[in-house]
């Protein structure tokens, strides 16, 4: 995910539950020069984020081993949480990982409690944290992971000079985004499809290898639940939901007749409806160059990306035209801005762990000085709070840089970015698994949109009652 961790089935994860009073893991283990040491599963995708990180554990590292005790960074061999419950069902669990919120359900369990930790430390203090992460509590309400970093991953982030460039050329026709009010649904679709059109360009939008996360936001969004019947089943009769799926898939098909409300705003569509009718963000189910690739090469108006897209893909670094942002599109024109961070990675400690305290120093470690360095690239919104309220975070001597962290450190701090709500039976993994097998149905013609939204719901149901 650009920074995000791969997620496993939620059935594997569940294996795990069932372990938590698992023997030690087979993670700690000594080494030469009778070093004990504690294993950190990880992955770091982005190359900005693993060269910050490693420095972080090198200079932990020198802390701690001349008390006997080293930090060593493990990868996952298969997928992030299909090897992280497979080292748990097999007693080899990892003494830190990284946990996110579309499988935290599944591993909760598990999770050592870090609330004395955090009540004793001299360093750390809840004022520290975001109160995103209440999210990580298990069900007794003790606090289990400690977010590292986080972002409004959706917002617009849209070519300023193309959109510039096409205002001079159709002055009786321009457009304009607004840094702080959202443009509507309808707005947003005529935008991107006309400048796709008039300013020739591949996609005027782009949803992303992350589409089906953006819908459960976009559908939070209009206020209505993507789930209902404690989560057994899709919310398909709601109204908002319906005009959230429609906006997604008239965005994404080509001759998406069945929205007149949308055909009839793009700019391919002729009035007999014969013409290719061409989707905005037909990107989903043709190009194979990540969306990020085709934004810096001119080629898509706009994506939807959170901060972590300007360091791990040098938006910063863009000489051939001027970026602009905003917050996302929503359902109608005057609704306040509303953002969700989606996945919200954060750090957790095995219950099994026989170094509990040396485990906790490196998590107070990373939510302090650890984080002050990544506050210096503006990888992400950092997860202390109090860092990323100081000049360590929101001054740069790139100016790039800093007006960014400022962006979305503001739209966080006015309270307009909440955690996406995902299903609390099934992982991420599963719903992206069944909501994309469905969408691939209805994009190449073998679905009607009510059988679309139909044929979701049921395999929602079926997983979520397994």
């Amino acid at each position: 995910m650009k920074k995000r961790l791969h997620f496993v089935l939620f059935g594997i994860a569940l294996m795990c539950t069932a372990l938590t009073a698992c023997g030690e893991g087979g993670g700690q283990r000594d080494r030469k020069g009778g070093l004990k040491v504690l294993t950190y599963l990880t992955s770091a995708d982005s190359t900005a984020y693993a060269t910050v990180l490693n420095k972080v554990i090198a200079d932990f590292n020198a802390i701690i081993e001349p008390e006997g005790y080293k930090i060593e960074t493990e990868t996952p061999g298969d997928s992030y949480y299909t090897s992280l419950a497979n080292k748990f069902s097999s007693r080899n669990a990892p003494d830190i990982f990284m946990m996110e919120e579309g499988s935290f359900n599944g591993f909760s369990d598990l999770l050592l409690p870090l609330d004395e930790f955090l009540d004793a430390s001299s360093v750390l203090h809840r004022t520290d944290l975001w109160d995103l992460n209440n999210f990580y509590k298990n069900k007794d309400g003790k606090l289990t992971c400690l977010i590292k970093d986080f972002s409004p991953d959706f917002m617009l982030i849209y070519n300023k000079s193309v959109l510039n460039a096409y205002n001079e050329s159709h002055p009786g026709k321009t457009f304009t985004i607004s840094e702080t009010e959202p443009m509507s649904w309808s707005e947003y679709y005529e935008m991107c499809s006309t400048i796709q059109k008039e300013m020739g360009l591949e996609y005027g939008s782009s949803l992303g290898f992350e589409g089906v996360k953006h819908l459960h936001e976009l559908v939070q969004s209009t206020g209505s639940s993507m789930y209902i019947n404690n989560d057994t089943n899709v919310n398909k009769s709601n109204a908002n939901l319906q005009a959230a799926f429609k906006l997604f898939c008239a965005l994404q098909k080509d001759k998406a007749m069945e929205f007149p409300e949308y055909y009839g705003l793009n700019a391919f569509a002729a009035e007999d409806g014969k013409n290719e009718g061409k989707a905005p963000g037909s990107y989903t189910s043709g190009s194979q160059t990540s969306e990020q690739q085709l934004f810096i090469q001119g080629r898509c108006f706009s994506i939807f990306n959170g901060l972590y897209a300007f360091a791990s893909y040098d938006f910063y670094g863009i000489k051939n035209f001027e970026y602009g942002i905003a917050p996302h599109p929503v359902m109608n024109k005057g609704q306040g801005a509303f953002g969700t961070t989606s996945a919200m990675v954060s750090h957790a400690i095995s219950k099994t762990t026989k170094y509990k305290d040396i485990a906790w120093r490196f998590l107070e470690y990373y939510q302090t000085t650890g984080i002050e360095q990544f506050a210096r690239i503006a990888y992400n919104i950092p997860g202390n709070k109090t860092i990323a309220g100081s000049d360590n975070f929101l001054k740069n001597d790139n100016p790039k840089v800093e007006y960014l962290a400022n962006y979305f450190y503001n739209f966080v701090n006015s309270g307009a970015c909440t955690y996406t709500v995902y299903n609390s039976k099934i992982s991420y993994d599963v719903i992206q698994t069944n909501f994309n097998a469905q969408l691939a149905k209805y994009y190449d013609g073998r679905l009607d949109f009510n059988s679309l939204l139909n044929e979701i719901d049921t395999a929602i149901h079926n997983s979520a009652i397994l």
